[in-house]
């Protein structure tokens, strides 16, 4: 992203061009499977204005690479080989964007050779490209991490697999509700967040309510439920959130499994009117903007205009100025942390974000410390330089006698 020349525009653009492109072929999905186009448009606005909207606000690779998964998960669900070739090799060139995707190319395998009976597999050679280009992207990350942290894998938290795995249940099945089925950006106990949350949570599940399996499901039944316990598989040798922003890969295929009873699209157009206008009510009174917010866009612009000092820079903000300035920071919660001879923007601005801290109190640097610089809401200092250890020669201590 630092190659364009505002990389937060950049961002902006990808992951909404990417929401629209994810909604839009969850809509192809849904009616390629048997849904009626009524629900399969209520699915693909209750997911664009919901949970991929959710994703979008961040300038994080996720919206991209559901994006890209559902786009190959349209070409594997075909049967044309040429075209579910095209879609494994679109997920296995997806490993490097998010580690969750080293497991949909081993899944499409695996649920290949379960539907033997219904379509015929690849060919060995078509299974072949695939798979190299999977593993030349392992390579390339297990190359990576080895030349950026010096191990080819990230150590995992030193938790047991029961214990995280336990408590990755427990993370799933809250956030299934909260973040899934019905989305609000920030706490809901506020009662005019928390009554709207809990209506849409309730139409939600009338929505699953009407859901049957339908003929000719087993493709995304088997096909997703790989994709869901090769997932939670991954937990052996790494450690993350265990949300559905990382686990819904799976239940979009599974989803596709089953069909609304007939009558049913009343029930899912409303559910994603209910969705729209929760969305709405969410943007206009809680902030949601994180980094992006005006405020901090005015500071950067302010700190920009001026030459800084060549130095390593920390501050009391969750890199801030490398957003909005291009100005290198490493965060810091203490004067304690800072390093002698080092540079300290102290910003006042407080975090307005209702979920991601941006910044934080910190003390006032004592009286020895340089002020550089200072702007309505930032004030530049330097810690003072380590003292050089003396050079004389000290005079020998006297004995008693």
């Amino acid at each position: 992203m630092s190659r364009f020349g505002s990389p937060l525009r950049a961002a902006f653009a990808i992951n909404y061009f990417s929401l629209a492109l994810a909604a839009g072929l969850v809509y192809l999905l849904a009616e390629n499977a048997g849904w009626s186009s009524l629900a399969s448009a209520g699915l693909a606005l209750v997911l664009g204005v919901g949970f991929f909207r959710d994703l979008a606000k961040f300038a994080k690779p996720d919206i991209l690479n559901y994006a890209i998964f559902l786009l190959g998960a349209r070409c594997v669900a075909d049967n044309s080989a040429r075209l579910r070739t095209v879609g494994g090799c679109l997920w296995a060139l997806l490993t490097p964007l998010k580690l969750v995707s080293v497991v949909f190319v081993p899944a499409m395998i695996a649920s290949d050779r379960l539907l033997s009976t219904e379509r015929r597999p690849l060919s060995f050679a078509r299974y072949a490209i695939i798979v190299v280009i999977w593993a030349s992207a392992i390579a390339g990350i297990f190359v990576f991490n080895y030349l950026t942290i010096g191990a080819m894998l990230v150590p995992v938290i030193n938790a047991s697999l029961p214990h995280r795995l336990i408590s990755g249940f427990g993370e799933f099945g809250f956030f299934f509700f909260r973040a899934f089925l019905a989305n609000w950006y920030g706490s809901i106990r506020r009662w005019e967040a928390y009554v709207p949350f809990c209506l849409v949570l309730i139409i939600a599940l009338i929505c699953l309510s009407t859901l049957r399996r339908a003929r000719g499901g087993r493709r995304y039944l088997y096909l997703g439920g790989t994709i869901f316990g090769l997932t939670w598989l991954l937990l052996i040798v790494s450690h993350f959130d265990t949300d559905p922003r990382i686990m819904a890969y799976g239940l979009l295929v599974m989803l596709l499994a089953v069909r609304p009873i007939p009558g049913a699209q009343r029930y899912w157009l409303a559910y994603a009117c209910a969705t729209m206008l929760l969305a709405l009510a969410n943007s206009l009174t809680t902030n949601s903007l994180g980094a992006n917010d005006p405020r901090y866009a005015r500071l950067g612009r302010e700190i920009a205009s001026v030459s800084l000092p060549r130095a390593e820079i920390v501050s009391n903000s969750e890199h801030l100025l490398d957003i909005q300035a291009r100005v290198p920071t490493r965060p810091v919660h203490r004067l304690a942390d800072v390093p002698a001879g080092a540079l300290l923007m102290r910003v006042n601005l407080q975090s307005f974000d209702a979920i991601t801290v941006m910044t934080w109190p910190i003390e006032e640097p004592p009286t020895d410390w340089t002020v550089i610089a200072t702007w309505p809401e930032a004030t530049l200092y330097r810690k003072p330089a380590v003292e050089p250890p003396s050079t004389g020669h000290l005079a020998p201590a006297s004995h008693a006698e």
